[in-house]
């Protein structure tokens, strides 16, 4: 069975790391700023400049689609993203964003232009495919938690809001949320007696990518 980052024409990590390593920034001879240092010298500087400049080239791609985004050109700031995340799989914000552009993109929209309904279900895949290329990473479970809340999915929400604050406390904030109480109140309930098709889904998903998921 295919990924969901083949599935969605993304390539998978093991091509995004050849991707990036045929991308990687120019060879130093063609840095005069740097050869006129001695060997040593060279040698202690060419890793902090060369990610500095990856650094940069990063922020360049992601501003760039950010801004396609922002004016609502949806095509291309789809071409950016992915290039982006091609390139850079583990600048988890750009995942996230994505995402979010997505959720907009696919919008089901009334005459006058107003959202009706959010498309989750492409924003939820950018994020499963995010994961699958950083599978720990708090800013993706985050992101997915928050948009399964704003869902009404509480047991995935839960779960995966949980899982974030695991990995970073800077995370934990979000647990002292209202919305956050309600949903675990909602999902834990001993009064409940089933969980909706969607959090069985979404759960069984994340387990996938991270087996301790389900433990909890």
């Amino acid at each position: 069975m295919p990924s969901v980052c083949a599935s969605a024409g993304i390539q998978t990590p093991s091509c995004m790391r050849r991707h990036f390593i045929a991308a990687k920034p120019l060879k130093m001879q063609q840095r005069p700023n740097l050869v006129r240092e001695n060997k040593l010298c060279l040698e202690k500087a060419t890793l902090p400049m060369l990610k500095i400049l990856d650094d940069n080239e990063a922020a360049t791609w992601y501003s760039t689609a950010l801004q396609l985004a922002r004016q609502e050109r949806w095509e291309y700031a789809r071409r950016v993203f992915s290039a982006t995340v091609q390139r850079y799989p583990n600048l988890c914000r750009a995942w996230v964003s994505w995402s979010q552009m997505e959720k907009k993109a696919g919008a089901v929209r009334d005459d006058n232009g107003s959202i009706v309904e959010l498309d989750f279900d492409s924003c939820r895949r950018i994020l499963q495919c995010g994961l699958e290329v950083n599978p720990t990473s708090s800013c993706l479970c985050q992101a997915w938690g928050l948009m399964e809340l704003q869902k009404g999915n509480a047991l995935a929400a839960v779960k995966l809001l949980d899982r974030s604050a695991e990995y970073d406390a800077a995370c934990k904030p979000v647990q002292r949320w209202k919305l956050y109480v309600d949903a675990r109140n909602i999902a834990f309930s001993r009064k409940e007696t089933r969980r909706t098709d969607a959090d069985y889904e979404i759960t069984s998903k994340v387990s996938s990518l991270d087996p301790e998921f389900s433990r909890g």
